[in-house]
């Protein structure tokens, strides 16, 4: 169940924060904010409002996929989404999220350099399983994050970025009242952090599960 109600990515994957520094999953806190894409394609600030999944000591069989100009590595659990597209890229329009394990070489994925550069659609070369421990699923404000310089979305299971970030909305409006209400500073960013699966994640699972059936949900 933890597996399948959730997607996630290494601890050792890295992310991008306000200050631009880089750090793993397994350090991320939150409300810290990382680079993300908004509902305009823009590049934006997202605060990290919790974590869908955590677990640091589990190991987990990823998919692995790599890219080339500008080459990036990232692993991800096979129903996470990632935005793909299939054929000749003419803009960001042209991608559409997929679940991890229907990726395949050829396809191109977005990845973003830093700086001031827009995001640039990458071409995958390789595809493969590994390995990894930890699992680490953040949910942002936007939806979606930059891991390892590729953007992908923070939901799984239901290969839908769009009304899984809908039905994530009730969650996403509660923690932000948490957020204004919550300490600033030190205190708040190290706060101790769940593990497991989020009970709203498993709820939305079984939901799904009762009303849309298995066949919509990542087999």
């Amino acid at each position: 169940m933890a597996i399948r109600a959730g997607g996630c990515f290494p601890g050792d994957a890295t992310v991008t924060l306000r200050s631009g520094e880089k750090t793993s999953l397994s350090k991320l806190r939150h409300g810290d904010y990382v680079f993300s894409i908004d509902q305009n394609g823009q590049m934006a600030l997202s605060e990290v409002l919790l974590f869908l999944h955590r677990e640091p000591h589990q190991q987990t069989l990823f998919v692995a996929i790599e890219t080339e100009e500008p080459v990036c590595r990232l692993l991800l659990t096979s129903s996470h989404l990632i935005f793909v597209a299939r054929d000749r890229v003419n803009s960001t329009m042209d991608f559409s999220p997929v679940f991890a394990s229907r990726v395949c070489v050829g396809d191109s994925v977005l990845t973003y350099q830093g700086g001031d550069l827009p995001l640039h659609p990458a071409r995958v070369v390789r595809v493969w399983q590994e390995k990894g421990i930890g699992v680490y699923a953040p949910l942002t404000t936007h939806g979606t994050i930059l891991v390892n310089g590729v953007l992908a979305s923070c939901y799984a299971v239901l290969e839908s970025h769009h009304w899984a970030h809908y039905a994530f909305a009730p969650l996403r409006f509660v923690y932000g009242i948490f957020s204004l209400l919550s300490l600033k500073g030190e205190s708040r960013n190290c706060s101790a952090q769940e593990t497991g699966v989020h009970w709203y994640s498993q709820f939305l699972y079984h939901l799904a599960w009762d009303l849309l059936g298995q066949d919509v949900l990542h087999p």
